[in-house]
């Protein structure tokens, strides 16, 4: 009985390493919203790091032991970075790397505990009433058959901030708070 159930859990290991060899090495997750308000307004969010807060799923609210710092420097625009740590949400630290008025914010991103580095956007379009915005980012799995396996899990649980977080950036442009 135990020579099947170690075989079993053996079958199970290979299958697993086999699919997570011919999975993708690398991750994208994209969320669209349209917010009610000037292109100058939502830039504004999204430019300057000491907002994201206001707006983001990455809050005290999620992590109550959530601590940033915010780097020497600008707080907006290219060159804008801040750390943080928490029990929740771990260490890492984002440094914004372009900065376009009224067309997208561009960002790097780093998980310490993962050494997880993604490539993130949020774009701004114009649109009839309001200002169509999409974040999307990307990053490397590298070369582990075991850590490729979790790039879907990875695309779900950003995905989820990411909604969570457009739509707190849509009642803070819009002018709700709750």
């Amino acid at each position: 009985m135990l020579r099947r159930l170690l075989i079993g859990v053996l079958a199970l290991l290979v299958a697993a390493l086999c699919l997570g060899a011919v999975m993708p090495g690398q991750w994208r997750t994209e969320r669209t919203i349209e917010v009610a308000a000037s292109m100058p307004e939502v830039f504004f969010l999204i430019d300057d790091l000491q907002r994201w807060p206001e707006w983001t799923a990455w809050s005290e609210a999620s992590d109550p032991s959530l601590q940033r710092r915010f780097a020497e420097g600008p707080t907006r625009g290219a060159g804008a970075a801040m750390a943080w740590s928490g029990d929740e949400v771990g260490e890492g630290r984002l440094a914004i790397t372009e900065s376009v008025p009224g067309r997208y914010v561009r960002y790097d991103l780093q998980l310490e505990q993962d050494g997880l580095v993604s490539h993130g956007e949020i774009s701004l379009e114009q649109i009839v009433g309001g200002v169509r915005v999409t974040w999307r980012t990307e990053g490397e799995l590298g070369w582990s058959p075991l850590v490729r396996l979790m790039g879907p899990w990875i695309e779900g649980a950003v995905g989820a901030d990411f909604e969570n977080g457009l739509a707190g950036l849509r009642r803070m442009a819009e002018g709700r708070r709750t």
